[in-house]
């Protein structure tokens, strides 16, 4: 949705929403799972080391 477009072009990800999953590294697979959360608009979000850098 609108929601989601709006999170990946913040984090700089937009060119990914049709990606093949398969082809995207760990750490690709991680921040587009954070987006997807992130578009939810949760309360709360736990995340397990935040202060690692998915993509490196």
């Amino acid at each position: 949705g609108a929601r989601l477009e709006e999170t990946l072009e913040l984090l700089g990800i937009e060119g990914w929403r049709e990606a093949i999953t398969s082809r995207l590294s760990a750490g690709q697979k991680q921040l587009l799972a954070i987006a997807a959360t992130l578009a939810m608009k949760p309360q709360v979000l736990v995340l397990d080391e935040p202060l690692s850098d998915p993509l490196r």
